[in-house]
């Protein structure tokens, strides 16, 4: 009875527990509070450089820190076991991982991969004893990885890929052997740009030691400066291996083939061993092989070769880049075997081999920067898994085959920079799918808007750079739904419809009389660049999506139309470089171009009279804004004061420069006829100005030391003005001017000295900066491409910028990299040249010519080791010239002339290119350049040897007469004791010496009364 009571008791209790719901999610994760607080401490160590947004749930309120962005937590215990915040820093240096991670001691995955930490990797981490996936891969973290990091032997997964901003990663001591062995647990390994620094015997010895060898999932080995081949063997043990990344290094010999037939590799990438030789499997055997992801650019040599069949097939995927390839022709895409040879850059052009055809299931095929000639091989046809082909940059010619355009999966084809000719193709049945063509630059003809039509997918087009000539109008556009991108520039026969035609859309389509309004155009960025274009196409105005429009370097007359006033998406609009006259005023003054304008270019046109005011309606405070080399006249406008950059060079602008400047970035007002003085507004923001430009202008003031506190000054051009006094900075000594690359106030009054504090405080010519000041010619077209891909970037608008060389005023227009040039000529300047100057190891350019300066070179001039012109002419320089400037060999533009140096001017390396022009004028010097020899040491010793002849020629006379008159004093003696015969010899002797001294004295003397 009891027994069954129990029984009952315990059923009942057990049904009790059974039917009772589950506890509530949140009181099994409930995260810790240390740990809540360990992650609010951590955020807020990065929390300055964090995204908009970024971490944003990450909050002290009480929250469950185990519903955090990237936050995972043990569904039991509630301990934090995942923490996964990739990419969530704006890509500033954060510095050190904060400790407080390191409380964290559930931690199992740590991901902190693509944010800005940096310095050496922490030793904390062996702290975290559970921690199975470490991931700081694209971070900053430098110096040698640490051992205890190779103490966590516990680790399954380790990437420390991409650290490579700086020095980078070593991994030396301990080294990749010592890894490999202690890490015996290791799965997934991805060192890629870590420097390993081994040979790849090494290596292949490292992997063999491995106890994890036949564990190993992932390796990832790029760019770690491994060089020579590697052995076959380790690879055979690793049978799990599906990633393998060996590209970048420098590996020799050829590549172990049976890696090729490893059973679960889907990934191999082993592009960039320029002279690495690579056995493909034949055709026969491609079925073996399950690779998915093959990466062959720029290797040695591809072929193929005898390898051991394997396991049923699967889809392959190849690039082969940066090769010049050769190979046998197959007849069709069931041929037997591949043939692909010599894909070395150095080897002779060839054909594209129609071996590639052979990879059926092909999704990406890239053979850009060949080298390659021929046509396209017509089995392409037969690759309909292919989604990418690029063939840009090669010699390809012939006509484009139309089955190309068939390929059902093909969504990007780029056959840009070739040689492709004939008339567009015409296609039945074409890809849905194709989404990008690139066709530019090559020799390609016909009627665009059919060739497009045909193609529904269609959204970004570049035909630029042949020789297009059909039609353009808005019915053709209106008819391509999703295209959003067309480049048509530089075909010079391209024929432009100027205004909707109703007879072109009749003709086209008889029913759709409005076509254009019933299908909005979706285009985005219209490139009619070098179209010789002659009136403005007033269609443009009925593109209302319009962002991006060049019409320029072409040949438009007339006025600016007021319609383009009313599109409301424009980003950019350039109409540089073409024969406008001036503005259509718009009728309506809502401002509706400026919401989203970011530059507006009408430079190098025939724009007269005054800077029209409706502009400021439509002009916002972001604007880059470009008026130059116009015919403009009157005063600047206070409103223009608000763009970020303002360029209104090579006009006839006049009055004073406005008081207004906010938050401007760059200002280039050269060549105009302002007056007045430089406003203290342009100051205003001490962190925005980067550029200012105010040369050959008649403004007179005494020298703006209050720029010398802007710290991002990068270009400071004052030439050719009425400016005067001493030049002096308000900043400290070391922080003066301390971005600027350019400093040009030549052709001034200014007087003194040269100031050593201002060169001291000149930090960015002391370092070789990563910023650096350019001329981008096609802005244009790149600000669209960052646009595309939604990725920020910086362009700073530059207007020339001249320099004085060798008394010649020459334009720079377009500055690639770094350049870094000091001119202070034409001025009023005394004293010395500060030695300080030699501390600038990255100048380029240096002219103090036309002063009144004094003393010597500095010899410290030999640390200017990038220097590329130096001019310090029309001085009073002396003393000789420093050896040291014939080793900088950068030096190609040298004008020392009139000055009072003096002595032997340097022999040899780069002094030898100079002529006698870079010396005149200074009657004190001697050496080759100028024909004259020197007294000491090389030509000196011939000149000396010259005057030693030309005297002992004076005594050689001398003495024959000496010995003449010895003579006859010998035969005569007995006559001089009488007396009258006496004094008649001394006299003839007299007379005798006296032309003997008279015969010496000037060959002796003469020629050094002339030196």
């Amino acid at each position: 009875m009891l027994r069954r009571l129990a029984t009952v008791f315990l059923f009942t209790t057990l049904l009790i527990l059974l039917t009772q719901p589950p506890p509530a999610a949140s009181t099994v994760v409930l995260c810790h509070l240390n740990e809540s607080s360990a992650l609010l401490r951590f955020k807020h160590s990065i929390s300055k450089f964090l995204f908009p947004g970024a971490l944003s749930s990450w909050q002290g309120n009480g929250s469950d820190c185990c519903r955090w962005q990237g936050i995972t937590c043990h569904s039991v215990t509630g301990f934090v076991i995942k923490l996964q915040i990739p990419y969530v820093t704006d890509g500033h240096i954060v510095g050190s991982i904060d400790p407080s991670l390191f409380e964290l001691k559930q931690l199992q995955l740590l991901d902190l991969s693509g944010n800005g930490f940096n310095g050496s990797i922490p030793k904390r981490l062996l702290e975290l004893t559970n921690l199975t996936h470490l991931d700081l891969s694209d971070c900053r973290f430098t110096g040698q990885i640490p051992e205890e990091l190779l103490g966590m032997t516990w680790l399954i997964s380790l990437n420390l890929s991409m650290n490579d901003y700086s020095v980078g990663l070593q991994l030396q001591r301990p080294n990749l052997t010592t890894l490999l062995k202690r890490l015996d647990q290791l799965q997934h390994l991805q060192i890629g740009d870590v420097e390993v620094s081994m040979s790849g015997r090494d290596v292949s010895t490292a992997l063999l030691s491995s106890p994890s060898l036949q564990k190993l999932k992932t390796l990832s080995l790029s760019n770690c400066i491994i060089v020579g081949p590697l052995l076959e063997e380790p690879f055979l043990h690793m049978q799990s291996l599906s990633h393998l990344d060996l590209s970048f290094n420098n590996l020799l010999g050829t590549f172990p083939p049976n890696i090729f037939l490893l059973p679960k590799l889907e990934t191999l990438y082993i592009s960039f061993n320029i002279e690495l030789a690579v056995l493909l499997p034949p055709r026969n055997l491609t079925r073996s092989v399950n690779i998915r992801h093959l990466l062959l650019s720029s290797i040695g040599e591809l072929s193929d070769g005898p390898l051991v069949p394997s396991n049923p097939p699967s889809q392959p995927r190849l690039e082969v880049t940066s090769n010049t390839m050769n190979g046998s022709t197959l007849s069709s895409c069931t041929s037997t075997r591949i043939s692909v040879r010599n894909l070395s850059s150095g080897n002779p052009p060839g054909l594209i081999p129609e071996g590639l055809c052979s990879f059926s299931h092909l999704i990406n095929l890239t053979l850009a920067h060949n080298s390659l000639n021929g046509t396209i091989p017509t089995c392409f046809s037969c690759l309909s898994s292919l989604e990418w082909l690029d063939l840009s940059y090669n010699h390809l010619s012939g006509s484009i085959p139309s089955s190309l355009f068939t390929l059902p999966s093909l969504i990007l084809l780029d056959l840009s920079y070739n040689m492709f000719s004939g008339s567009l193709p015409k296609f039945y049945n074409p890809s849905s799918n194709l989404t990008i063509l690139l066709l530019d630059n090559n020799l390609l003809s016909g009627d665009i808007s059919f060739f497009m039509h045909g193609l529904p997918s269609l959204a970004v087009a570049t035909l630029s750079s042949n020789n297009i000539t059909s039609i353009i109008c808005p019915f053709y556009l209106s008819r391509q739904k999703t295209l959003k991108y067309l480049d048509l520039s530089n075909n010079r026969n391209l024929r432009v419809e100027m205004s909707d035609s109703n007879n072109n859309t009749s003709m086209m389509n008889p029913s759709h009389n409005n076509t254009s309004m019933m299908n909005p155009s979706q285009l985005e960025y219209l490139n009619l660049r070098s179209c010789d274009i002659q009136s403005f196409p007033t269609f443009i105005c009925e593109l209302g999506k319009l962002q991006f429009l060049d019409l320029s370097s072409n040949n438009i007359e007339g006025k600016i139309s007021a319609c383009l006033w009313g599109i409301t998406g424009f980003r950019l609009l350039n109409l540089d470089h073409n024969k406008f006259d001036g503005f259509q005023e718009p009728t309506n003054t809502t401002r509706a171009i400026g919401a989203r304008l970011s530059l507006l270019s009408v430079s190098s046109n025939r724009i007269n009279g005054m800077i029209p005011t409706f502009l400021c309606n439509y002009i916002a405070e972001s604007v880059k804004l470009d008026m130059s080399n116009n015919a403009l006249t009157g005063a600047i406008p206070d409103c223009l004061c608000k763009v970020s950059h303002l360029n209104l060079s090579n006009n006839q602008l006049q009055g004073q420069i406005p008081n207004g400047f906010n938050n401007i970035q760059l200002i280039d007002l050269n060549s105009n006829i302002l007056t007045g003085t430089i406003p203290k507004s342009i100051a205003s923001n001490i962190t925005s100005l980067k550029s200012l430009n105010l040369g050959n202008n008649k403004l007179e003031d005494a020298f703006p030391g209050w720029l010398s506190q802007l710290t991002k000054l990068k270009v400071l051009v004052l030439r050719s003005n009425r400016l005067y006094g001493p030049i002096f900075t308000i900043a400290n000594s070391l922080q003066a001017f301390p971005a600027l690359k350019i400093f040009d106030i030549s052709s001034n009054h200014f007087s003194g000295t040269l100031p050593h504090e201002l060169f001291e405080g000149l930090k960015a010519m002391m370092q070789n900066g990563s910023e650096d000041i350019y001329v981008d010619n096609d802005v244009f077209s790149a600000v669209y491409v960052f646009h595309l891909f939604n990725v920020s970037t910086y362009f700073l608008l530059q207007g020339e910028i001249e320099q004085t060389i060798k008394g010649n005023d020459r334009p720079i227009t377009s500055i690639k990299g770094p350049m870094n040039i000091v001119d202070m000529s034409n001025n009023n300047f005394t004293g010395e040249i500060p030695e300080e100057i030699g501390r600038l190891k990255y100048l380029h350019g240096l002219n103090v010519s036309n002063n009144h300066l004094k003393g010597l070179i500095p010899n410290s001039f030999d640390n200017l080791l990038q220097l590329e012109w130096l001019d310090t002419s029309h001085n009073q320089l002396s003393g000789p010239i420093p050896e040291g400037l014939a080793d900088l060999t950068f030096l190609s533009i040298l004008n020392l002339s009139y000055n009072d140096l003096q002595g032997r001017i340097p022999q040899g390396k780069q002094f030898s290119t100079f002529d006698e022009s870079s010396f005149k004028g200074n009657p004190k010097l001697c050496g080759a350049q100028i024909e004259k020899t020197c007294y000491t040491g090389g030509d000196g010793d011939k000149e000396a040897m010259n005057k030693r002849d030309e005297e002992m020629q004076g005594w050689k006379y001398g003495s024959l007469g000496i010995g003449f008159a010895v003579g006859l004093m010998i035969i005569t003696l007995p006559l001089v004791f009488v007396e009258s015969v006496a004094n008649w010899f001394w006299d003839e002797t007299d007379k005798m010496i006296e032309f003997l001294l008279m015969q010496i004295g000037p060959s002796k003397f003469g020629k050094r009364r002339n030196t």
